[in-house]
């Protein structure tokens, strides 16, 4: 790999977390845009940090092979943009946006300038969920019938001035569907394919101090036929993340806290699992690595503007689903929904 020059556009618990591994990578020079100088000050004193702005729209782009945006979801489409008219690749945190707006016309100028650019949905670089997703190409458990995915933390106890940042408010991306469920919505889709019909019900049943859901329920109808189930919530003590992909010939189940994979035959007796080693900085390492491999031309991003752009209009078409009290159709030419 040659060597790289890499800006983090937000210093907070993910730009920090990118910092970190990006700057764990022979060759990768790291630099780091943050607003508040304090917190920029600390992650320079932490980290090998070569420049320090406070300004994106005063930094000359072009002296960087990559950006990496992590600020704020309502920020992301203006921030991307900006790189993209300068040409300069850039990979974009998850959700894409809040809404809509903006969301094709970046699309339209990435495709025109053949850009590097992606979406950081970390999942797709977890390496039991790349496994899952080879076993289910190669055909291990037959055709899907259900996708169900279960999550659930302590939020309060991760970070706790979740009242107090992004988290708390609609328009900066918080609650759980734009900020945890968009992962397994996005996950599914890469693991079986787009969604026809969505429905849900999205609540604030604990969390005090904010304006946002801290539960979610979304039933999912694909395209391809299968049926999907996806909950989440941010106030069960314990941590629980698991995934079950049922098959017309088996089952796959990821147990993500458990760190394994369990493959159940049809006509089996028990369960068959692979065990991995890993911490959570491995997989925005592995994000790392390929988005480096993506700027060399030697892979391409593993989940791109336009696939994010879809799965916001998922999330977006949830909650739209909730506060109307009905089912959702989905189409290509779906771009009305907001928040």
């Amino acid at each position: 790999m040659r060597s790289k020059k890499i800006l983090i556009a937000g210093g907070g618990g993910i730009g920090e977390r990118h910092l970190r591994v990006f700057g764990r990578i022979p060759g990768v020079e790291t630099s780091l845009c943050e607003s508040r100088p304090e917190r920029a000050a600390a992650l320079q004193r932490d980290y090998a940090v070569k420049q320090v702005f406070t300004d994106y729209d005063a930094i000359d782009l072009s002296a960087f092979d990559g950006i990496v945006i992590c600020t704020p979801a309502h920020l992301h489409i203006a921030m991307a943009t900006r790189a993209a008219e300068r040409e300069c690749p850039f990979l974009l945190e998850k959700p894409l946006s809040v809404t809509l707006d903006g969301c094709e016309g970046l699309i339209e100028l990435i495709d025109k300038k053949r850009l590097v650019a992606g979406v950081a949905y970390v999942l797709r670089h977890v390496r039991g969920f790349v496994d899952m997703e080879q076993l289910i190409g190669a055909g291990k458990i037959g055709k899907v019938r259900t996708l169900t995915y279960e999550g659930g933390q302590y939020f309060p106890g991760i970070r706790p001035d979740y009242n107090n940042n992004y988290f708390s408010r609609i328009k900066t991306g918080g609650g759980v569907l734009f900020d945890f469920m968009t992962h397994a919505v996005n996950l599914f889709e890469w693991l079986n394919g787009r969604e026809a019909e969505v429905s849900c019900f999205f609540d604030r049943l604990q969390l005090e101090k904010i304006e946002t859901d801290d539960v979610g329920f979304i039933t999912i109808k694909y395209r391809n036929g299968p049926l999907g189930h996806l909950q989440q919530d941010a106030f069960r003590r314990d941590y629980f993340f698991h995934v079950t992909v049922v098959g017309s010939e088996g089952t796959l189940m990821f147990e993500y806290e458990r760190n394994r994979l369990g493959y159940f035959p049809a006509g089996g007796a028990d369960w068959e699992w692979t065990t991995y080693t890993f911490e959570r900085d491995d997989f925005f390492l592995a994000q790392a690595l390929h988005f480096l491999k993506a700027l060399d031309g030697e892979d391409s991003v593993r989940c791109t503007v336009s696939e994010a752009k879809w799965t916001l209009q998922v999330i977006l078409a949830a909650r739209q689903s909730a506060q109307e009290k009905r089912h959702i159709q989905l189409a290509d030419s779906l771009v009305t929904i907001s928040i």
